[in-house]
């Protein structure tokens, strides 16, 4: 069974054994435009039921690496962090890139708490720009509680949050949960 959380590229990427020049182009957001010398232990796809739009997933190997790359505003306090930015591509269409953000975790240090928290802000922020979209939610602009929308993104959320937990147990050395948690 699969994490439900691709890996770049068709690989894995392994920490210590990656190619800088190949991660450039997927860490270009994180690093906000500067080479940076911190890898990643592993590199993911988290997939939006909306075709194309995705969000990266990083785990780094320890808080220096975490704040060289995903550069919090507050370093002393976050352990992880959803970077969603509004992406439009590059051709003035105006359309939303596919790319949505990336979502960074340090390895042993993240836990369901955290990883539901930054999927949240993940989720708010597919939902703001893709449809279906939250305020038709949360204005009561669907035609009822129990609407096909809130149902849509609920369980997105969920599935994203299961994702990431099964992604991060089997590929984090120093996660806290055993691998067959949330299975393989």
């Amino acid at each position: 069974m699969s994490s439900g959380i691709e890996p770049t590229r068709g690989r894995s990427y392994t920490y210590p054994r990656l190619d800088m020049e190949a991660l450039d182009k997927d860490l270009e957001m994180a690093s906000r435009g500067t080479r940076i010398k911190a890898q990643p232990i592993a590199v993911g796809k988290l997939r939006s039921n909306t075709k194309p739009y995705y969000y990266k997933v990083f785990l780094w190997k320890d808080r220096a690496d975490y704040e060289e790359a995903a550069k919090p505003e507050k370093p002393d306090v976050t352990t992880a962090m959803c970077v969603s930015d509004l992406y439009i591509r590059d051709d003035g269409s105006w359309e939303v890139h596919p790319k949505l953000g990336e979502i960074h975790f340090q390895s042993g240090d993240w836990d369901v708490n955290i990883v539901s928290h930054e999927v949240l802000h993940a989720t708010l922020h597919r939902t703001r720009y893709v449809a279906p979209f939250t305020d038709a939610v949360m204005n009561d602009l669907a035609p009822s509680f129990d609407s096909e929308d809130e149902e849509t993104i609920a369980y997105e959320h969920g599935a994203w949050v299961e994702s990431c937990m099964r992604w991060l147990t089997n590929t984090d050395p120093r996660s806290i949960y055993p691998a067959s948690t949330f299975g393989d």
